[in-house]
């Protein structure tokens, strides 16, 4: 454990010293104008209805940091983890004031400590294209069936054991299983750098939508929540572009 956390500090200080000669152009290395565009829109338009709604600030920051995130690792950047960190934690106790468990227990036992994991994989020299885009890999079309199969096995028992039988969740429960489950395979398959998390993350945000809103149509959570659902939206435009960067990426590995 102990050559693992100095293996992990040592990659980070690498990193971070590339910061000493800090510019402001370095922040867009290797972006195209309308991908700029993209960030700055998001950035504006998720902040724009997070004070229209009058949301709380927990939700205003959370979808700030949220979006920026995930723009980060669609373009493969390493400082996407400092961002997911602060995030994912945030979502967690959003998930949990609004009575979505199985969203709570999935963000704060599994992708908050699962950060610090992603970072120390993609920080090693060997898994970066440059000092700070990760390289990209490809499944098999077998390999990502096998990996479907095994998708609907452990939604169905954590859906009805966990979320079901523990917790009596009733809002977007069987949705909610698939997101669970699909979301632990596709962090763990974007730590190993594989295009195709991006095609689970499309279903997990197509997802994470619904449940959101149907909270919200019958009334189970308020209209306060709506920037979390402008949120996840942009998320999911924002997958297709990842899918497409990322198998740009492996080419030209």
């Amino acid at each position: 454990m102990k050559e693992v956390l100095n293996k992990f500090y040592n990659q980070s200080s690498n990193y971070f010293s590339g910061f000493k000669n800090f510019e402001l152009q370095d922040i867009f290395n290797g972006w195209s104008k309308k991908e700029v565009v993209w960030l700055f829109a998001c950035i504006l338009l998720t902040g724009l209805v997070s004070i229209l709604t009058n949301s709380k600030a927990i939700v205003f920051i959370y979808s700030i940091i949220g979006i920026v995130n995930l723009i980060l690792v669609a373009k493969g950047k390493l400082i996407n983890y400092i961002f997911g960190i602060i995030s994912c934690f945030l979502y967690a106790i959003i998930a949990l004031q609004k009575g979505v468990y199985g969203q709570f227990l999935l963000f704060l036992l599994f992708f908050t400590p699962m950060q610090f994991y992603g970072w120390y994989i993609w920080s090693n020299p060997e898994n970066m294209l440059n000092k700070s885009t990760v390289k990209a890999k490809r499944l098999t079309l077998q390999q990502f069936a096998k990996i479907i199969a095994v998708i609907v096995v452990f939604a169905s028992i954590y859906g009805f054991f966990i979320l079901h039988l523990i917790f009596d969740q009733q809002v977007g429960l069987v949705m909610d299983a698939i997101v669970g489950v699909v979301s632990i395979i596709a962090f763990l398959l974007m730590t190993k750098s594989y295009a195709e998390q991006w095609a689970l993350w499309i279903i997990i945000d197509i997802l994470t939508i619904i449940i959101w809103v149907d909270g919200l149509v019958y009334q189970h959570i308020t209209i306060a929540i709506i920037p979390v659902i402008i949120t996840r939206i942009l998320t999911l435009i924002n997958a297709f572009y990842g899918y497409i960067s990322w198998i740009k990426m492996h080419k030209n590995t």
